[in-house]
Parts: structure tokens; C-alpha cells; sequence
């Protein structure tokens, strides 16, 4: 942090580090420096709020939540509050803090919906559209549109879904956020692996399935059953393939000798 001029009680100190250490040696504070710093940093509370901080919280045990009641209704703890009115928990607490209670504790707050209403609180505005609230969180993080997580309508054309339900813009973006390559999960799919195989790589079947073709257009299940309706091994068939041959090739040319797979 920057080191500027403090004042407590009136008396003013060059730093915060300094005033710290003045109230640390004379029995003001038990409190370390770095606790001190990050109260102001996270609460923006100047240097004497910061010190005093839990004065008023510390009649409570240190674990005893702080009872609450905004529009007639009571809730055991900020951070229940928090929760059940849509609002980020350490805002609250902060507030708490600097002396707010009742109506002020969550004043100031404004949702839109996609229609331009205004509510006070994210709850009220979801039971406007009688959608659950954490169904409205859980659209609008898998990449919904404001409209799109409150009314359950979206257009399909333009977007696609993974196998969690997460939406992405096109393949190339959902590939990406599951590090696949874009090529990878295709062919994948070619070979008729669903959305989540083809994108993790885990297949539901005990026995993995990768269709083939060859070179006539039949279909096969996969390479292994494919050389043996050639009658050739699969390891042999690998091998040509390695070296460049093509899948007639592969396929067809005689063994000279070598052991032929009934």
C-alpha cells in the first residue's frame, strides 16, 4: 500500500505502519499489520475504522452470526440475507461495518430486466418472471442472455450446447473452453460419439466404438473387425498404414509368406 499520513483520535502519524506500531506498543491493538492493511484495503475503512472494526461485532461469539430483518422479513445472518436478495455477501458485511443497518444495508441496489423494469433486488426481479432464483444464476453463467435466463426462450440457430449445458457461440469457442482440438472433436463425432465423448474422450461404452471405412465404402465397426473380414492382421494393417500405403493397399496386397489371420 502507499504510504500516506494516518490520523487516530486526532493524532496523526506518517504512515499506517507507524501508527500501527504506535497502538501495537502501547496496548491499543493486539492486531498485526497485515490484518490492519487488509481491513482497509478490502472494506475501504479508514485507519481508525479499521482498528475498531469488530467493536461492536465482538460482544458476539466470534462464530455467532448477525441476525437481520429487511422488509418485515427476519433472517438468521447477513449472509442469509445476502443470499435470499441476490446481493454479493461481502458488500453486506461491509456496509455492516461502516455503521449501515436496516434498509441501508441494501440500499442503492438495481436490476434491469431485458424490458428495461427495474427492481431493487435480483430475487424479486426473477419472481417477476416466476423463474427460480438459482436457476436464473445457473443460466446467466453458462452464458445466457439477460431475456434468455428469465423467460427459458432462446434461438438455437446461431448457438450450441455441450453436454453440461453450457452454451457457446459456435464449436471452435466450446472446443476451446474444454481444450479439444476442433478437429479432434469432430472426427469424433464422425464416428458417432455423442457431445460429451466427443469432447472429453470418454466413451460410456465398455468397448470403445471408432467406425471405419474401406476403401469399397463398407462400413465397419472398427479397424480390428475391417482386417478381419480382409483376413489380414490388425498390427500388419497399422504397419502399412504407417508407411504411407493406402487403405486398398493396406488391405489387399499379399502377405508373401507371412502369417494371413483366418
Amino acid at each position: 500500500m502507499v504510504k500516506k499520513p494516518v490520523t487516530y483520535k486526532g493524532r496523526e502519524f506518517a504512515s499506517i505502519r507507524d501508527a500501527w506500531y504506535a497502538l501495537f506498543r502501547n496496548g491499543t491493538t493486539n492486531l498485526v499489520y497485515a490484518s490492519i492493511v487488509y481491513r482497509m484495503k478490502k472494506y475501504d475503512l479508514s485507519f481508525e475504522e479499521a482498528v475498531h472494526m469488530r467493536d461492536e461485532p465482538s460482544k458476539k461469539k466470534p462464530n455467532q452470526a448477525i441476525p437481520c430483518t429487511y422488509d418485515g422479513v427476519e433472517y438468521e445472518s447477513l449472509g442469509a440475507m445476502a443470499k435470499a436478495l441476490g446481493i454479493n455477501k461481502d458488500t453486506i458485511y461491509q456496509r455492516y461495518y461502516r455503521g449501515k443497518r436496516g434498509d441501508e444495508l441494501v440500499k442503492g441496489f438495481v436490476y434491469t430486466d431485458h424490458l428495461g423494469n427495474t427492481y431493487n433486488t435480483k430475487v424479486k426481479m426473477c419472481e417477476a418472471y416466476g423463474v427460480n432464483y438459482n436457476t436464473y444464476n445457473v443460466r446467466i453463467a453458462r452464458g445466457y442472455t439477460v431475456k434468455e435466463a428469465l423467460t427459458g426462450e432462446y434461438d438455437t440457430r446461431f448457438t450450441v450446447y455441450d453436454h453440461l449445458g453450457n452454451r457457446f457461440n459456435n464449436e471452435s469457442e466450446m472446443c476451446g473452453f474444454h481444450h479439444v482440438s476442433i478437429n479432434t472433436y469432430r472426427a469424433r463425432k464422425r464416428h458417432g460419439n455423442t457431445v460429451g465423448e466427443a469432447l472429453t474422450g470418454k466413451i460410456n461404452d465398455k468397448r470403445r466404438i471408432n467406425t471405419c471405412f474401406d476403401h469399397l465404402g463398407n462400413k465397419y465397426i472398427n479397424e480390428t473387425e475391417m482386417c478381419k473380414a480382409y483376413g489380414i492382421k490388425h498390427s500388419t494393417y497399422s504397419c502399412r498404414r504407417n508407411k504411407g500405403m493406402t487403405v486398398k493397399d493396406a488391405l489387399t496386397l499379399p502377405l508373401f509368406g507371412m502369417y494371413k489371420s483366418e
